[in-house]
């Protein structure tokens, strides 16, 4: 964490510090703290769907499955190709218990 801090404080307008230290930060659940480093990640780079996809995975640990299906839907949006998008939107989706939306995704429709 060390490193990543000290990589914000040299490129602070860069979104790739945030994004890792949010990593770590969900790993160590510590999910508020990944959340406030990925809605700055967000700001810094706005049109990068990944970060729109890690940020609804952080609303669904949450249990704000609202909020993680708009972030997919934005993710999706903006990396219409990405499977991995897809599959973090089949996973809310299960959660919600739209299971034929979440068999959608899983089959690439």
């Amino acid at each position: 964490m060390t490193d990543v801090n000290a990589s914000i404080r040299v490129e602070p307008n860069g979104f790739l510090g945030y994004f890792y230290r949010a990593s770590i930060e969900q790993k160590m659940d510590n999910v508020d703290a990944a959340l406030d480093d990925t809605n700055e990640a967000i700001r810094l780079k706005p049109d990068y769907g990944l970060l729109y996809s890690n940020r609804g995975s952080l609303w669904r640990q949450k249990g704000d499955l609202d909020r993680a299906l708009a972030d997919q839907e934005k993710a999706i949006q903006l990396e219409p190709q990405s499977a991995s998008n897809r599959v973090e939107r089949a996973t809310t989706e299960r959660y919600r218990g739209n299971l034929q939306a979440a068999l959608a995704d899983f089959d690439g429709h």
